[in-house]
């Protein structure tokens, strides 16, 4: 199993941060968080790289809502500063997810880029992730109303809390 060390640097890079933003505002330009993060963007985009840097970023609650296409389904939306975070953190982990091709990561369907959850994996077999089955990530929990992520399967990140320097 490959370890993956010193990643944190890179997610709170200024450069990575901007282009986070700039993915995450996509499609959500009129809506009224992005206007005002997007209003003081620099500003922003700095006291995130220093709660990042310093380790003292807190995510903020999910606002939850009801959609009825095609069916009634219970949406939990992060706050638009969290989803700058999630793109940050996608931006440097994701090029290791596709650069490994194999295991529990190639059969997560919808995390692959290109795939979807109706698409069977280069070897024949459909989807079998947790995440897929109906009402999943309502039954799991984290620290408070957080949803906690599945194993990583092989993949390991070295936490940036455990890093020394």
């Amino acid at each position: 199993m490959k370890t993956y060390r010193h990643l944190y640097p890179q997610v709170w890079d200024f450069e990575n941060l901007y282009l986070a933003y700039r993915k995450a505002r996509r499609g959500k330009r009129g809506k009224v968080p992005a206007a005002a993060f997007e209003r003081h963007e620099e500003e922003e985009l700095l006291r995130l790289q220093s709660e990042l840097r310093a380790k003292t970023y807190l995510p903020g609650p999910y606002h939850s809502f009801a959609i009825h296409e095609p069916k009634r389904r219970l949406i939990s939306a992060a706050p638009f500063r969290d989803r700058v975070v999630h793109h940050a953190l996608c931006r440097v982990i994701e090029p290791i997810w596709e650069s490994s091709g194999r295991g529990y990561w190639q059969r997560l369907l919808a995390a692959v880029i290109g795939s979807g959850w109706s698409r069977p994996t280069a070897a024949g077999e459909w989807s079998q992730s947790p995440c897929s089955a109906r009402g999943y990530w309502q039954l799991i929990r984290g620290r408070g109303d957080r949803p906690v992520a599945p194993t990583a399967g092989r993949l390991k990140f070295q936490s940036p809390c455990s890093a020394r320097g």
